[in-house]
């Protein structure tokens, strides 16, 4: 077990051993200065965490989508799975991890995008960098 850095309780991070047990991936977040739509999985399968860091002083927002193609949150909006709100407040402002101990599942894939406002439409470009990190999936 370990903790994040200014936060006292303490959250379960898989070790990369037990990961690749499990069958588990992992892939890096990195945002770029669009809304970033990214296709994670191209078939069903289920994220078990979620780790990143808002490097801006604005809030930022994780679109997770059901569906094997790039999303477009202007035309997806029934496939939307989840929004989540990620920091903002100060620069490098984290979000603790979210962890899904049995896993979020999507029947169809996995794909997500990260605009600057939170409505489900929204394509509202981040810059480079603003959002960093991690989802673990399998």
């Amino acid at each position: 077990m370990s903790t994040r850095p200014g936060f006292s309780r303490v959250i379960p991070f898989m070790t990369e051993e037990r990961q690749q047990s499990k069958g588990l991936q992992s892939v890096k977040v990195k945002s770029a200065a669009t809304f970033n739509p990214v296709v994670v999985k191209a078939s069903p399968g289920a994220i078990f965490d979620i780790v990143l860091q808002n490097h801006d002083t604005t809030p930022h927002f994780l679109k997770l989508y059901d569906q094997i193609t790039t999303p477009d949150p202007s035309a997806d909006a029934a496939n939307l799975k989840g929004t989540f709100r990620l920091g903002g407040t100060t620069a490098g402002d984290g979000t603790p991890a979210i962890h899904f101990p049995h896993g979020l599942e999507f029947q169809t894939g996995i794909a997500y995008a990260i605009t600057a406002a939170v409505t489900e439409t929204d394509e509202t470009a981040t810059a480079v960098d603003d959002i960093t990190g991690v989802i673990t999936y399998i």
